[in-house]
């Protein structure tokens, strides 16, 4: 096979290359077909040849994907990622497995399925041949995946669909045939920047090289001018691939021309780093068009860098106003949909269409489904936020009716509330690329993992993270062992499935494609911390290169674009001054909602929605705390731990001790007269907790598999003496509690809320869920009991006297209210699970000794007292919801700053906030 070698400037070198082909295919009375990886690439070259030849009628610049859809000339509609996982599911709830075998499978297993078997079809890999690879390797996952495969293959027949591993299927079919050569009239197809190919690339273009013989391939790739790469290796297996099917393969070496200045900057924060592109930008292409054409930035496919670039550029006068809608969760009322509090309320389990229509309703709570076309270009009606809004809202409205549609289609009859969000906001996260077109970006937007086609005067490469550049793998969830038995393995897994050494090579090898095609200034950036506020480590591709930190130059700069910079500055040293006098002159500036159009959202949500008792506690406990983790939907990460998470330890706990009080009652009574009824329980409590663990079987996931076995008995001790510490107290009680009622919910269902009076406004909504009620022989007296997984529990009757505890109160209120009207209330009690102990919260005294037993004299109350604490909870609810509807979140903990506070990192009152 002859082998082209075209040295030269990267950009010219090549044009000048692919315009040679050009002309010799138009010669021979044909055209030439140039497929690249992705739209942009193909954009990139038509723009680059426009340039050399004008009009370029007859030739087409494609990528993969269309130049599939092309060949395949699809039939039946083509169905979206989201949406096979989506079937997916619904297969994986009906069906039998032996390693992902869950009541409640999770949408992310799902599309783990489905990206796997759409990826093994687009490389040639159908059920059949699936089986075959799997007779000699592969396990429980892999059966697994086999068995989804046949199914979902047999659901997508009878609904008259396809998707994306279809198309391939379907161009090859027509690829082996000599159909293709009667489409077009082309005398050569040239696949550029194709430095690996996949098994499927292979073999389709294998394909039309035999069916086709009329028609030359041509496969092109730039080399580095460093023989002595370390990715070389992998670039010359690649190379012996392509070589093999190609007509003429064409590699582009770079010219040796001057070296780019390569500068990297490394800045406090991921905000910072914005703030530096965009003045870097300026400075670099200012406002000469033709630098600022060819000003490159490269970020990864799911990097979200892009979108915060406009917002920042919008702010400092880059950008006009108009530039972009913004993405769907860059706008407050979809943060305020997803923020808890609202979802809360919804129901655990409901058909597709309900959820949507939960949607619909929040949306015309908000007063934006109201503007009508009459006024929607009122520049006194509209803000820029309120244009965003709206563009959030129709693509929410359109994502939800689109996932209703699928489940009509599909006869996916009900899905559980958190699938659902999460459809939703998988569906809003692809809308974020779909607003950003190139038409309205300053620059090119490339992305990293294809590369650049052509060169550029400036590039620009962010977040220069080790794992982000280059990207961490984890581990394979299918096909992580080799095939060690057939003595002729089917290859074609192992090259659908990068190894982790080639992806380094790749990522490797297309940050040296970025340095060698930059002409000028390759400017590198990196931020010491992530968007978590965790400490991050640059990326090892920058080993040798010495980083210039540039303080708060991005603060300055985009600032010194806003016109008001000087008295915000100003107003910003005499908040802190007051701040530090305990005076507040500005309350915007020290935790109460002043913006009229953020205060509307809150008080609605917080009349209109639900409470849950632990939202008030943490009002009352600090409501700059409840601001961050209701208002805004921030939450901490969990720690990085082998063993299970200590919320996810108390959730199967929980439902342990659930499903024996509420299956097993008459098991427990008769425990308490008798020995050998007691024996029994150990033996049941081990199904329970076998059965709970498989429900929970995505949390034990995280657990490193020799500390697994420990947990299992951690839960068992821990139900275990809990059982044997009430039997324990029954013995020793003339008229013992017995539980009647666990789980028990209000506010939810066929429960109204506990409405709590507020002055001068609607009634305060509460709902909750009630870990066991117990009630004597007769039902005339109740006592709430809650369980509490955590550290040691403490005396809590003079926190529900001052109004920072209010669980047990409320839950009280809640059952005396609905549950047991004409029973006596006893009070409320926590059980301390880790020391199997009932020593705090708020009893009456004359029922200590007779209904239940409390160590404590704290918690065991005069009559008076008891009324006073019940009250004192209520009064404090009412105030709690008066001040959140005002849009009060003042950083002033009731008490002391606890040891440890997820928060501390942004509080102002804490004094370790680091800006």
């Amino acid at each position: 096979m002859p082998l082209t070698l075209h040295n030269g400037p990267v950009s010219s070198g090549k044009t000048s290359a692919l315009l040679s082909i050009f002309k010799k295919s138009r010669a021979a009375n044909g055209g030439a077909i140039y497929i690249l990886p992705s739209e942009g690439t193909a954009s990139e070259l038509r723009l680059e040849f426009l340039k050399k030849t004008g009009a370029l009628l007859g030739d087409a610049f494609m990528s993969w994907s269309r130049f599939l859809k092309t060949l395949a000339q699809p039939e039946k509609p083509i169905f979206s990622a989201a949406n096979a996982s989506f079937l997916i599911l619904k297969i994986m709830g009906k069906s039998r497995l032996k390693y992902f075998n869950q009541t409640q499978p999770s949408l992310g297993i799902a599309k783990s399925f489905a990206d796997t078997i759409v990826l093994l079809k687009s490389n040639g890999v159908d059920v059949e041949r699936l089986g075959l690879i799997l007779d000699t390797r592969g396990g429980a996952k892999e059966s697994d995946l086999l068995k989804i495969f046949k199914l979902y293959e047999s659901e997508k027949t009878r609904l008259g669909i396809m998707d994306e591993g279809d198309v391939f299927m379907a161009a090859l079919r027509k690829a082996s045939t000599d159909v293709f050569s009667e489409m077009t009239d082309s005398s050569c197809i040239l696949f550029d920047e194709f430095h690996q190919l996949t098994p499927g690339q292979l073999s389709l273009i294998g394909a039309i090289k035999k069916s086709s013989k009329n028609i030359e391939i041509h496969i092109s790739a730039p080399m580095p001018a460093d023989s002595g790469l370390a990715y070389r290796k992998y670039l010359e297996r690649n190379f012996e691939k392509i070589s093999k099917i190609a007509d003429k393969l064409i590699k582009y070496s770079p010219q040796k021309v001057q070296p780019a200045t390569v500068a990297l900057y490394c800045t406090r924060s991921p905000v910072q780093e914005v703030r530096l592109f965009a003045l870097q930008f300026l400075n670099l292409s200012g406002n000469n068009p033709t630098h600022r054409e060819e000003t490159i930035l490269a970020t990864r496919t799911e990097s979200l860098f892009v979108q915060d670039f406009i917002i920042e550029a919008i702010e400092s006068g880059i950008l006009p106003e108009d530039a972009a809608p913004g993405a769907a969760f860059q706008s407050p009322v979809i943060h305020s949909l997803f923020a808890p509090g609202i979802t809360d309320s919804w129901p655990k389990h409901a058909s597709v269409d309900e959820y949507a229509n939960l949607c619909a309703q929040f949306f015309k709570k908000t007063g934006l489904t109201e503007i009508s076309g009459a006024n929607i270009t009122d520049s006194a009606t509209l803000n820029r936020g309120a244009i965003r809004s709206l563009a959030s809202l129709a693509a929410i409205e359109g994502i939800a009716l689109g996932i209703a549609s699928f489940a009509k289609l599909a006869r996916i009859e009900s899905m559980s509330r958190e699938n659902f969000i999460q459809l939703l906001i998988d569906g809003s996260m692809r809308s974020a690329s779909l607003l950003t077109t190139q038409r309205m970006l300053p620059f090119r937007s490339v992305g990293f993992d294809v590369g650049p086609a052509v060169s550029a005067r400036n590039i620009f490469i962010p977040q220069m993270l080790e794992g982000h550049l280059p990207r961490a793998h984890s581990e394979r969830l299918f096909f992580s062992d080799t095939d060690k038995l057939s003595p002729e393995p089917d290859q074609v897994v192992d090259g659908i499935f990068t190894s982790v050494e080639d992806a380094l090579a790749r990522d490797a090898y297309l940050f040296e494609s970025f340095r060698a095609k930059c002409r000028k200034n390759l400017v590198l950036t990196y931020s010491v911390i992530d968007e978590s506020g965790s400490e991050t480590s640059k990326s090892s591709f920058l080993d040798g290169i010495d980083a210039v930190s540039p303080g708060d130059i991005g603060i300055k700069s985009a600032a010194s674009m806003r016109k008001n910079w000087k008295p915000l500055a100003e107003r910003l040293v005499a908040t802190e001054i007051s701040r530090g006098r305990g005076i507040i002159k500005n309350p915007e500036y020290h935790g109460k909602i002043t913006n009229k159009s953020a205060l509307e959202i809150v008080r609605e949500r917080y009349t209109t929605g639900k409470f849950s008792a632990s939202s008030l506690e943490k009002y009352a406990q600090c409501p700059f705390a409840f601001f961050v983790e209701k208002i805004l939907g921030l939450e901490a990460p969990d720690e990085d731990i082998p063993e299970l998470l200590p919320k996810e330890r108390g959730t199967i706990f929980h439902s342990v001790v659930e499903k024996f009080f509420s299956r097993h009652t008459e098991l427990f009574k008769k425990a308490i007269a008798s020995a050998a009824a007691e024996k029994k329980i150990a033996a049941i409590l081990g199904e329970i907790i076998k059965e709970t663990l498989e429900e929970n079987a995505q949390a034990m996931e995280g657990v490193a598999p020799g500390l697994r076995e420990m947990q299992v008995r951690a839960i068992t001790t821990l139900a275990l003496q809990v059982i044997a510490m009430e039997i324990a107290e029954k013995k020793s009680l003339p008229s013992p509690l017995m539980p009647v009622a666990c789980e028990w919910a209000f506010g939810e269902g066929d429960v109204p809320c506990l409405e709590v009076p507020v002055e001068g406004d609607v009634p305060a909504k509460l709902h909750g869920f009630i870990d066991r009620i117990d009630v004597d022989d007769k039902q005339t007296s109740f006592l709430v009991i809650d369980y509490k997984t955590g550290s040691s529990v403490k005396s809590i009757k003079q926190e529900i006297l001052s109004g920072i505890k209010l669980q047990l109160p409320i839950y009280v209120a809640a059952v005396e209210k609905f549950l047991f009207p004409n029973s006596k209330a006893l009070g409320g009690l926590l059980i301390d699970v880790l020391h199997a102990e009932k020593k705090h919260g708020f009893v009456k005294k004359e029922f200590n000794g007779v209904c239940y037993l409390v160590g404590r004299a704290h918690s065991s109350m005069d009559d008076d007292t008891w009324n006073e604490a019940l009250a004192a909870a209520l009064r404090a609810v009412s105030t709690y919801a008066a001040s959140i509807r005002r849009g009060e979140f003042f950083a002033r903990p009731a008490k002391e700053c606890p040891e440890y506070c997820k928060y501390d990192s942004i509080c102002r009152y804490s004094g370790r906030s680091s800006d």
